[in-house]
């Protein structure tokens, strides 16, 4: 038989037992009344998403709280990508031109129940205009020519895009370098949401363009023969030669003429 001490033995043990299960039980309900639902639903983040235009800076959005759209603003929250065109205020706050224009944020709940605190109350007032068109892409592009002898050592460029303004830094001639900056005009954006696009080159040194005139050949001296005998090929007779022969010619010719005058002379009849 149990005696009287181990029968209040165990009723101790079950009072101890039974405690210890009531601790652990309310402990479980807490943790289940404070972790958030498993299939919570998802809530707006609302956002003033920056544009490319300063008449309608900023348009009215929302996105999950959970979303990679929500991060890609966070992004451009932290890192604009957009900055104003000129000097002026929005929502009492001022800027100048060139300043960053980030996207605006409002508190939020993230997923696990946090509140995130960032710029306070956004909504389409604060925004200014939900009714903003999404920005137009546009291209541009600038060619470059270096200085050759055709263009007469003078390099250039052009540039072609529309809705675009063209800045040049840098000075247009032989060697030197160059940057052409092309920003887009309001409500208009390069691919990937670029505001700005730049192009660099360095033009070539001057080409040497001399030309040497070529050496006119001169003509070669050609001997004329003189023909001796039918068929017969004599060596050249120079001037001095020809002079030569003329005179003996003549010396010849004069004595004959002088023997013949002798003659005619002569009485007819006389003799010798």
């Amino acid at each position: 038989m149990t005696t009287r001490s181990q029968q209040r033995s165990r009723r101790r043990i079950a009072t101890f037992v039974a405690a210890l299960g009531t601790l652990v039980m309310g402990s479980g309900v807490v943790l289940l009344a404070a972790a958030p639902a498993a299939n919570a639903d998802k809530t707006p983040v609302n956002i003033c998403h920056a544009t490319s235009s300063d008449s309608n800076p900023y348009t009215f959005i929302t996105v999950d709280n959970d979303s990679v759209k929500l991060q890609g603003h966070l992004k451009h929250r932290n890192d604009p990508n957009k900055r104003w065109k000129s000097d002026g205020t929005f929502n009492g706050v001022a800027h100048t031109k060139g300043q960053p224009k980030p996207d605006i944020i409002g508190d939020y709940t993230d997923p696990e129940g946090n509140l995130v605190v960032l710029d306070g109350v956004v909504n389409s007032e604060t925004c200014g205009n939900q009714d903003v068109p999404p920005p137009v892409e546009t291209t541009a592009s600038a060619t470059f020519v270096d200085p050759s002898c055709a263009n007469d050592n003078s390099p250039s460029y052009s540039t072609e895009g529309d809705h675009v303004t063209f800045a040049l830094e840098g000075t247009v001639a032989p060697g030197e370098s160059v940057t052409v900056t092309a920003t887009v005009d309001d409500g208009y954006t390069f691919a990937d949401d670029a505001q700005e696009l730049q192009f660099d080159h360095t033009f070539s040194d001057a080409a040497d363009c001399t030309v040497t005139p070529p050496t006119e050949p001169k003509p070669p001296v050609v001997a004329t023969p003189t023909v001796v005998h039918a068929g017969l090929i004599g060596t050249p007779v120079t001037v001095s030669d020809l002079r030569t022969e003329q005179g003996m010619a003549l010396l010849a010719s004069g004595l004959l003429l002088m023997v013949a005058a002798a003659g005619l002379a002569r009485p007819r009849g006389a003799r010798r």
